[in-house]
């Protein structure tokens, strides 16, 4: 399990290509993760109901595919910068 810092920061590991179906579903502990530029899926309900989630950024990033409800009832969510590459 990844563990997040004292700040509420999760840091996904650079050799991550995908975050699995629910894998940090529930985590009120998380503000904000840093994903690796080599990520290319988040499947879904992945950080579902992670309340405390405020800021998700992939603009530079290589990620093709965000699954359904990957990111539902995160309502402290404001900021969700995705890139071109996302055909989903």
């Amino acid at each position: 399990m990844l563990k997040v810092d004292e700040l509420g920061v999760l840091t996904i590991p650079t050799n991550r290509k995908s975050i699995k179906e629910g894998e940090f579903v529930g985590r009120r502990d998380i503000k904000k993760v840093v994903f690796p530029k080599e990520l290319k899926t988040i499947e879904n309900f992945a950080f579902a109901d992670c309340y405390n989630l405020l800021s998700i950024d992939f603009s530079g990033w290589m990620l093709e595919s965000i699954g359904i409800g990957a990111f539902s009832r995160c309502f402290k969510l404001i900021t969700v910068s995705i890139p071109l590459s996302a055909k989903q």
